[in-house]
């Protein structure tokens, strides 16, 4: 069984190059979306670290929620886009697939009760469904995450934590 896993910038970066390049073949356009600005930070990111730029300045530069952001979503896009090219094309999500592409770059910048949380919301299940695919149990649907596991279908309703303060 394999555990944790680290990617490289410069891996996650290709991982976002890929989405971005399978988005474009299902007809979907990821110029000016989160997906856009995602790879734009990563890709000023490893453009740094492969120039005489001294280390400090990088650590100084990127050491912040958004490059936190981009990394973590470039690798979860990556992901949603290898394991949603497995899903049957009548059976893609398309209405989520371009929902997870709106938004904010960081949740930070987010307006708690606006449509602004809607991309990351939807982007919670979709990366949740693509974990299982990874681990071979595909999805069945996603009106709440669905799959079959050791003969009992199971719907999972994926829920984003937002902030203590917004709590029951």
């Amino acid at each position: 069984m394999s555990g944790f896993s680290l990617r490289t910038y410069r891996e996650i970066l290709d991982d976002v190059h890929q989405a971005r390049s399978w988005y474009e073949s299902i007809g979907i356009q990821t110029d000016g979306t989160r997906l856009d600005l995602i790879e734009q930070t990563v890709g000023d990111l490893v453009s740094d670290l492969d120039s005489s730029v001294p280390p400090a300045q990088i650590v100084q530069k990127w050491s912040n929620a958004p490059t936190y952001y981009a990394l973590s979503d470039g690798a979860a896009f990556g992901k949603i886009a290898r394991e949603m090219a497995k899903v049957p094309q009548h059976s893609r999500p398309i209405k989520s697939l371009r929902t997870v592409l709106e938004g904010p770059l960081s949740p930070q910048d987010e307006t708690p009760g606006d449509e602004s949380v809607n991309g990351r919301n939807v982007f919670a299940e979709l990366e949740l469904a693509a974990f299982f695919s990874e681990k071979g149990i595909p999805p069945l649907g996603f009106k709440d995450f669905k799959f079959r596991f050791q003969e009992l279908n199971c719907a999972v309703q994926c829920k984003r934590l937002i902030s203590a303060a917004q709590g029951p």
